[in-house]
């Protein structure tokens, strides 16, 4: 059962929960999220190094050149990620730690797939990243024994028992019939503004094939495909229809199968 505060807040909504930001920590270098790095892996200490091999406390060589302390007694060296999931690490103390600040603050959990888009870093990286996270929460988590009263819930879960998965059931996908894939190629065109200065232009009245003509002339359109002419004509023809119902143009004649328009006075 969620925390709550002794004035009925719940958790997630008191200051407590709020004490860093994602903002906080990518504003933050290298070096200072090392410092964090070591205050929580030596929180005893409040971030003095203890050797990981002999337990020796604040008694060291600092490396400059590889960031490592060497143990003045067993004359080891080792880093803050020494026996940990973070050992051999490729990724930046930054990295790291806002990929654990984005996967421990979401109240629902977060899919790898979102972390993978968030940090833009490989699939397989935040894979290993995740699980080891998962398994450091089991094996860190506290196993004090519950003393006085103790609150429990419960949940019932309908999921379907999986059918046995039999090698003579299978079905294979590849030899399935499939629909024969479509090219599905659109043109649009401004039409109307391309009709109304082409018969302004040329100031007198204009077939239909010539009122195409201007226009595909105007959007650099080629005249070589005839899919594409058929397309941009009826788009004319159409449109023509449309202004002549606004009062915008007229039709005044016919030649063979084009009609002849002008703009309406």
């Amino acid at each position: 059962m969620a925390n709550r505060n002794p004035k009925g807040q719940h958790f997630l909504l008191s200051s407590v929960s709020k004490d860093l930001s994602v903002i906080e920590l990518t504003m933050k270098s290298d070096d200072e999220c090392r410092d964090m790095f070591a205050k929580i892996r030596w929180s005893n200490t409040n971030g003095t190094p203890v050797c990981p091999h002999c337990g020796t406390v604040d008694n060291y060589w600092f490396l400059l050149s590889t960031k490592r302390y060497k143990c003045k007694s067993c004359k080891k060296s080792y880093s803050i990620t020494t026996n940990t999931i973070f050992a051999d690490r490729k990724m930046s103390f930054k990295q790291y730690l806002v990929a654990i600040f984005l996967f421990a603050n979401k109240v629902k959990g977060s899919s790898m797939v979102e972390l993978v888009r968030t940090m833009k870093v490989n699939y397989k990286t935040i894979f290993l990243l995740s699980h080891k996270i998962r398994a450091s929460i089991i094996d860190t988590q506290d196993e004090e024994q519950f003393d006085g009263v103790c609150e429990i819930d419960a949940v019932h879960t309908n999921m379907p028992i999986r059918p046995k998965n039999n090698i003579s059931d299978r079905v294979d996908r590849r030899k399935e019939p499939k629909p024969n894939k479509r090219v599905i190629v659109v043109t649009k065109l401004r039409a109307k503004k391309f009709i109304l200065t082409a018969l302004r232009t040329d100031n007198e009245p204009l077939k239909t094939i010539d009122v195409t003509l201007s226009c595909q002339r105007a959007k650099n359109i080629s005249t070589e495909n005839k899919e594409t002419n058929k397309a941009v004509g009826k788009i004319i023809v159409e449109t023509l229809r449309q202004l002549e119902k606004g009062n915008l143009v007229e039709a005044i004649g016919k030649d063979g199968l084009s009609l002849i328009w002008k703009i309406k006075d």
